[in-house]
């Protein structure tokens, strides 16, 4: 599966570049909201590999009661250097800065686009990618932020805790962001499922399943690329995927104490006979587990999200302005 994450505080979810075309085919991903049924969904849907959410499946965490925006300003955690990603690029350019301080830019985010809104500005606030905090590492940093949640839930086991602690993947993340911020479409690290926790603001998920891959995504001369849903796209950008619009789009809206399962993209063709040995080792090596805060579960034969995500993670929004979540993979 592939997909696209969007960050709204309020309930605007709407502005994004996917084509009218698509926009009119899109239809919500599964829904349960009966949790005495959650074990057996899960395993349900891990089995068909379709993206499931969970209404209300992390409501009684201690995250969804505790994380909020001043609780990651406070001390001991505030102070924890991140890096932001300033564009779409997983090894884009960063910016190092206190978690307390990225926080507090999102103020200054919230009154820019309010100021370009006034001037009807709409390119300058559609184009602008905002700083992004995905895939923090928090174990490295605030290690006692792991108590607040269960690593994996108990719907989601994560074979990777099977390994030993110390060769065990960095996949327990935390993803906060501001108002607007965005990820563009994207398969999972590591062929992974995972799960994914909303804890503020809200988050929409765009989906695509692997059948659509021919017409969203393309491979020349060694560089990748994916249909570009980003605020500002159109159809100069959408002109490379002529079979758009045979795609096929899930979205999934996540509220606070939300638990979205995201199953695992397919997978890369085969490799070379002569390496294949190779590709086995790093199989089973990812067949071990990795937990994110996002829940991503990589699986010998299946990802999962806490938010986001690809391992457990569980994404955060304020409520004002911002987003956050978490997010982590097993097998």
């Amino acid at each position: 599966w592939l997909m696209s994450l969007w960050t709204r505080a309020g309930t605007n979810l709407t502005t994004m570049g996917l084509p009218e075309c698509l926009k009119e085919k899109m239809v919500p991903c599964d829904t349960i909201t009966d949790l005495s049924k959650i074990d057996a969904k899960c395993r349900e849907y891990m089995a068909r590999n379709k993206p499931l959410l969970i209404k209300g499946g992390a409501s009684d965490w201690q995250a969804a009661k505790k994380w909020t925006f001043d609780f990651f300003k406070s001390d001991g955690i505030g102070s924890a250097m991140v890096d932001v990603s300033l564009d779409t690029k997983e090894s884009g350019q960063k910016k190092r800065v206190s978690l307390r301080e990225y926080i507090e830019s999102f103020d200054r985010s919230a009154s820019d686009q309010t100021a370009n809104q006034a001037a009807d500005d709409k390119t300058a606030t559609e184009s602008r990618f905002l700083p992004y905090l995905r895939a923090w590492h928090f174990p490295d940093d605030c290690e006692q932020l792991l108590e607040y949640f269960p690593n994996p839930p108990s719907c989601f086991p994560d074979k990777f805790k099977k390994m030993a602690k110390e060769l065990q993947p960095p996949f327990t993340w935390i993803f906060i962001g501001p108002d607007g911020a965005y990820s563009p479409l994207h398969r999972d690290i590591w062929f992974t499922c995972a799960w994914m926790a909303q804890f503020q603001g809200r988050k929409r998920f765009i989906f695509f399943p692997p059948s659509d891959l021919p017409h969203i995504y393309k491979k020349e001369g060694g560089c990748e690329s994916y249909l570009d849903i980003s605020p500002s796209a159109g159809p100069a950008e959408w002109g490379g995927f002529p079979s758009h619009a045979a795609a096929s789009p899930l979205e999934a809206l996540l509220d606070p104490g939300d638990l979205l399962y995201i199953p695992r993209p397919p997978p890369p063709p085969p490799p070379p006979r002569g390496l294949r040995g190779v590709c086995a080792g790093l199989r089973g090596a990812a067949a071990g587990g990795r937990t994110t805060w996002r829940g991503c579960r990589p699986r010998c034969r299946s990802r999962a999200t806490s938010h986001t995500p690809q391992t457990s993670s569980a994404s955060w929004c304020p409520t004002p302005a911002g987003s956050s979540g978490a997010a982590s993979s097993a097998p």
